[in-house]
């Protein structure tokens, strides 16, 4: 997931389904310049759900559905 916001905005925050996302091992964030991504790894159905990306008192909502997950 990616967005593209002014230089010298606010913070961006991850959501999914309430509660901020936080970096881990599955979950990459970062940034280049304006473009900020979200990028998930060995996803799984519970990551399933709606995100958002808040800049400020604005935001953007996308839903996740994982319809399926290859055989290893």
């Amino acid at each position: 997931m990616t967005c593209k916001v002014c230089p010298g905005s606010q913070p961006v925050k991850w959501i999914k389904d309430g509660n901020e996302i936080r970096q881990s091992e599955n979950c990459q964030m970062y940034n280049e310049d304006a473009h900020y991504k979200l990028k998930l790894r060995n996803t799984i159905t519970s990551d399933n759900g709606q995100y958002v990306v808040q800049v400020g008192q604005l935001s953007r909502k996308l839903h996740l559905r994982i319809i399926g997950i290859p055989d290893d």
